[in-house]
């Protein structure tokens, strides 16, 4: 019974010293000691919560603009929000045929 238990203690062991080793290895600038490793993981989720709040209120800020630019345009021309819009990367632009009014025209009669 007692060698059972040393056993499960030292699987448990081995796993936590397991877990250990995997946060220090996804932590920046992490040491080795296991006190260490708990402060730096827990600095480091500290401070990736508080770049997450900052990014979600940037990212409702442009959303909000994004609205506004919309209703703008869509006050602006009507039928703009009608119509979709291509949009090209400029790599294809500068490959396409400039369109221009001196095109053949056809005569009829």
């Amino acid at each position: 019974n007692k060698q059972r238990h040393n056993m499960s203690e030292r699987k448990r062991r081995d796993k936590i010293n397991q877990l250990l080793e995997e946060l220090r290895a996804l932590v920046p600038n992490c040491e080795s000691s296991k006190s260490s490793i708990l402060e730096s993981t827990t600095d480091h989720i500290l401070k990736l919560k508080e770049q997450s709040m900052q990014l979600e209120a940037l990212n409702k800020e442009l959303a909000t603009e994004n609205a506004e630019i919309l209703a703008l345009i869509s006050k602006a021309n009507p039928l703009s929000m009608l119509t979709p819009q291509l949009q090209f990367p400029p790599s294809m632009v500068q490959h396409m045929p400039l369109v221009s009014d001196s095109s053949p025209k056809t005569d009829i009669r």
